[in-house]
């Protein structure tokens, strides 16, 4: 089913099912051959979030950060940077809520630390960011 998937470096409009994790979110893609929605797990481009199942805490508040950030949006603007998915099945994409890049805002509020590889597209790695995300306290 992932072929069928539109590829593409153009914007598309992705509809929000649920945020797994502070890089992973599940919704809605259109599919170019069956003209209507197929169900994807996208991962935010360029950032690496904790997981859910090595640091439960920090990883529910960096879901819950995530969640924050798309706010009441229900449509977000992608773009696919990889015509493969990962590792784990999911579309790699750059994400946007209104004007907000979330790749970047989840690394500018620590929770997450930028992918070495996406370097060039995010920026030079500031090892304050990553100092951030250890020392963040969980309440």
């Amino acid at each position: 089913m992932e072929g069928r998937l539109v590829k593409t470096k153009l914007l598309q409009d992705f509809l929000v099912g649920r945020v797994v994790d502070g890089d992973t979110i599940v919704g809605f893609l259109a599919c170019q051959h069956c003209c209507g929605l197929q169900i994807v797990r996208v991962r935010l481009a360029g950032i690496d979030a904790p997981e859910l199942d090595r640091e439960p805490a920090r990883a529910e508040r960096a879901r819950d950060h995530l969640r924050e950030l798309i706010g009441g949006c229900t449509v977000l603007k992608v773009q696919r940077v990889k015509s493969t998915p990962d590792l784990y099945g999911r579309i790699v994409c750059l994400v946007w809520a209104g004007d907000v890049d979330l790749s970047r805002a989840m690394l500018d509020s620590g929770w997450a630390v930028r992918y070495e590889d996406r370097a060039r597209r995010l920026g030079p790695f500031d090892p304050r960011v990553a100092g951030k995300m250890r020392q963040a306290k969980v309440v």
